[in-house]
């Protein structure tokens, strides 16, 4: 397949570092203890599929600093999950999901062994991920480190444009493509008329490694930071019109690229959200819900890459 020219250099990101792991409580009695591995080098596991860019073209690399110049808006008071109208969703937003948000594929039995805390030791460094379920969290030691966001930062972008703004209900439409097709028109777009809008989400949600950049595809975010606002949302606004748009995502983005791997091919997921980019060494990422767990991972690599790395965190959600 050929590659969309011109997008964004991915922004670069620290080495992993050693983690402690908290193994908690059992169903009878308590025991608690912390043990404190170090990252295996190398590991191993089996998948594949394509690969192309969705990242903005004139973005180059760089870390955004420092705090937003503007304080959070209040959220609307019709918020993003308020846009309750038929059970038939259309694709551009105008008709909205509702009840309608059923959610597809195969059921997901309750998680296996997940007490608490644990540790992904069986994924290479070349990925970061984070899953919360409904029973604990499972994280690879670099799951905190800041990667550059490509375009699963549109999920902040998308949060702010249907919640803190004075007339959300003009914004449905757009953010309805941007996040279904990942349309980077649209994201510029929008981070032009609302300049800090990652920022304001990340500090609203309490995500402590996210930063916005000079341009939305040059900020930075994490698998814990994106696990962390998926979960939450999942939790507080289950209509929220964010995940209605991650259950109906097109299978071809905006640029030509087929959206079909890494957590997308977990079992019970229901929704997810892409990001890619061409410009240098590969780099992609996912975002996806499910009934009972969120799941999020960023691979300096291709897709065949993330596919294989993922599946580690099967045996827990089957």
């Amino acid at each position: 397949m050929t590659m969309p020219r011109g997008k964004e250099a991915p922004a670069s990101h620290g080495k992993p570092a050693i983690v402690s792991i908290l193994v908690a409580t059992g169903l009878i009695g308590s025991f608690i203890g912390s043990i404190t591995l170090a990252k295996p080098e190398q590991h191993n596991i089996a998948m594949a599929a394509p690969y192309s860019s969705d990242a903005s073209p004139g973005q180059g690399t760089g870390r955004a600093t420092g705090t937003p110049h503007t304080k959070p808006t209040s959220r609307s008071s019709s918020g993003d999950a308020s846009y309750k109208t038929s059970p038939e969703a259309s694709h551009d937003g105008t008709a909205l999901f509702v009840g309608s948000e059923q959610p597809g594929g195969e059921e997901v039995a309750s998680p296996k062994k997940i007490t608490g805390m644990e540790e992904l030791s069986t994924i290479p460094s070349r990925t970061s991920m984070a899953v919360i379920t409904d029973h604990g969290e499972l994280k690879t030691d670099n799951a905190a480190e800041p990667r550059s966001g490509l375009s699963i930062v549109k999920l902040y972008l998308a949060d702010y444009a249907l919640t803190h703004t004075k007339n959300p209900k003009k914004n449905v439409k757009d953010v309805a493509r941007m996040i279904r097709y990942s349309d980077d028109d649209i994201a510029n777009k929008l981070i032009k008329k609302y300049p800090y809008a990652i920022d304001v989400i990340a500090q609203e949600y309490g995500l402590s490694n996210t930063r916005q950049g000079k341009t939305w595809g040059q900020s930075l975010t994490s698998a814990t930071d994106v696990a962390k606002y998926l979960n939450a949302v999942k939790k507080k606004r289950p209509h929220s019109l964010i995940l209605g748009w991650m259950r109906d995502a097109a299978p071809i983005a905006s640029d030509g690229t087929r959206q079909d791997w890494g957590t997308a091919n977990l079992p019970g997921v229901t929704g997810t959200k892409w990001g890619w980019s061409a410009y240098g060494d590969p780099i992609v990422a996912s975002a996806s819900i499910a009934d009972n767990y969120v799941a999020v991972a960023f691979t300096e690599g291709g897709p065949t890459e993330q596919n294989i790395d993922v599946r580690s965190v099967i045996p827990y959600l089957e």
